[in-house]
């Protein structure tokens, strides 16, 4: 039995929309912009009906209406809004093919199976009204080139949409935006709603998701199985795909799961590559907000993610990163009121930068260690990881800051750690050989009641007594971070903020450029992620920082050399 325990989120109202209107669209920071497509093939304008219409059909132009009185299939191949089709057209659509759908519901015996032939300059183009989206119950399969899916409406307990191989034909270059689906919110099965993924001889790729809403897919009540119902899937064989500005709640198992816990050998071909995730809105599913398996260059960009609590599957966790991922980006998200915010636990390359936690906190206090690396309420938790680290974030309200569990080598740099609610909390914890072996500097860490390091089961120290230890944490800070208003979720900084110009130079942002041919400018509000000359510590940089002179060393007039022997 399932057993869901979900906290309140009362803490703070977000209001969100779902918009069926397409809107220019800017890429997250930190995501590449798909190469191919013109001008911008994310808002490209459907093609202008025919002339021809409403009287007379045109070839490759479909109108499909079946609750039309006239509606016929019967010599009546193309359709027009005087004499419409009754089923939507299933296998080769021509280059430039346009399929306008109306009302429904259709469901093609079961399956409806499109393969499209289009190309980069004429698309294929299956579409519903834009206000009053056409209702598809049975499941589609999209397979072929070139094709835009958009405004439909899908009402169905079964996987609805799949974007994949079949016949020898997989899916390239394909749209699927503005669609809506809904279920019923009691159905259960190890599926998801929305599926990309190739075969064992070719990949799927290039894949854009854009503007959908999913929910209510796989049941989240309190006495329901556990059903791992996601609302999208990036399965096996899958290069390069777009998940962007989609709203996905309420489901069963997680909003998005990439890869699976059987792909974790770096070496395994089927591991899907290249996932930008960015402007989501998740919350209130049944396991995760964003589950990362074995999977490789994945960047998680300027969502909103919120309201994850526990269950026989998920201890919570809003992202989960593990089964030995390798290059991944958390980049600028708003994450809130889970178990726990981030964790890695396993991956190669992993990187935490400059996101918003707050509202972190156990469920069940009685069976709460404090003094465990491995206990809830973790903002961020590290475990089994290498080469990775937490940088540029602003963490409030919670029972454990940043835990280094195990793994070696971490990198913590120019971190907000404030406000812990658990006065027998960490501020930061680790095994004092994780601590000592890791890059831990330039972060603010604030409390009423003082700041908390713990270096093992039986030692917590504050940041004085750590600098001590080790020549970690120099240039660290216990002051307060001056928020414009934390109270209200503001953690913007006051222009006297001590956060201000006093963070240390960071090579991540390089990196990524480097991978992903993206410049990292922007912070989580979008301003200009250096304004002074030096950045700031937090989230948020200060729109108002002043430049700081930088004076070089001054060269000595006279040089010593003790050579020894």
């Amino acid at each position: 039995m399932k057993l869901y325990k979900l906290m309140s989120i009362g803490v703070i109202a977000f209001s969100t929309s779902f918009s069926s209107h397409l809107l220019a669209f800017s890429m997250p920071t930190g995501i590449p912009s798909p190469d191919w497509g013109s001008p911008n093939v994310i808002d490209r304008d459907s093609p202008k009906k025919p002339s021809s219409w409403p009287s007379e059909a045109t070839e490759n132009y479909y109108y499909i209406d079946n609750l039309n009185v006239s509606a016929t299939d019967k010599d009546n191949l193309f359709g027009s809004p005087d004499l419409p089709r009754k089923t939507i057209p299933e296998g080769n659509l021509a280059a430039g093919s346009y399929i306008e759908i109306h009302n429904g519901p259709y469901n093609g015996g079961g399956r409806i199976s499109l393969n499209s032939l289009g190309t980069v300059d004429n698309p294929v183009w299956v579409t519903g009204d834009n206000e009053n989206k056409a209702y598809i119950q049975g499941d589609m399969v999209i397979t072929g080139s070139y094709a835009y899916i958009e405004n439909l409406f899908f009402d169905t307990p079964r996987k609805t949409l799949s974007l994949r191989c079949m016949n020898n034909i997989c899916s390239d270059h394909i749209v699927v935006r503005n669609n809506e689906f809904s279920g019923p919110g009691i159905n259960s099965g190890n599926t998801s709603v929305l599926s990309v993924s190739g075969d064992d001889l070719k990949s799927t790729n290039n894949i854009i998701l854009y503007n959908n809403h999913i929910y209510g897919f796989g049941d989240t009540s309190a006495d329901a199985s556990e059903n791992d119902y996601h609302g999208i899937h990036i399965g096996a064989n899958a290069d390069y795909t777009w998940i962007l500005n989609n709203h996905i709640h309420n489901n069963g198992g997680d909003s998005i799961q990439v890869g699976a816990a059987q792909y974790s050998s770096a070496s395994d071909t089927r591991r899907p590559n290249y996932v930008f995730i960015g402007g989501n809105n998740f919350h209130e599913d049944g396991e995760n907000a964003v589950d990362i398996k074995g999977a490789d260059n994945i960047v998680i960009s300027t969502n909103l993610m919120y309201g994850y609590g526990q269950s026989t599957s998920s201890a919570g966790e809003v992202v989960v990163i593990h089964n030995d991922p390798t290059n991944v980006w958390v980049l600028n998200n708003t994450i809130h009121t889970g178990i726990l915010g981030i964790v890695v636990t396993g991956a190669d390359n992993a990187w935490i930068i400059g996101n918003k936690i707050h509202n972190i906190h156990a469920l069940d206090y009685d069976s709460w260690d404090p003094t465990s690396f491995y206990s809830l309420g973790s903002a961020i938790h590290f475990r089994s990881t290498i080469n990775s680290g937490a940088i540029n974030n602003t963490i409030y309200d919670f029972d454990n800051g940043i835990q280094l569990a195990s793994g070696t080598e971490y990198t913590l740099l120019n971190n907000i750690i404030a406000y812990r609610s658990r006065a027998d909390g960490s501020d930061i914890a680790g095994g004092y050989k994780i601590l000592e072996a890791s890059n831990i500097d330039n972060n603010l860490i604030y409390n009423d009641g003082g700041e908390r390091i713990r270096r093992s089961n039986s030692e917590v120290l504050s940041l004085s007594g750590y600098k001590l230890y080790n020549a970690n944490c120099v240039s660290c800070s216990d002051k307060s971070p001056q928020f414009i208003d934390y109270s209200n979720l503001d953690f913007n900084l006051e222009d006297d903020s001590p956060a201000i110009n006093k963070g240390a130079s960071i090579l991540q942002f390089s990196e990524m450029n480097s991978l992903y041919k993206v410049n990292v400018v922007s912070d989580l509000s979008g301003e200009k992620r250096i304004t002074g000359n030096i950045i700031d510590i937090g989230a948020f940089e200060s729109p108002n920082a002043p430049s700081v002179e930088l004076v070089s060393p001054i060269a000595p007039s006279t040089i010593s050399l003790n050579v020894l022997d």
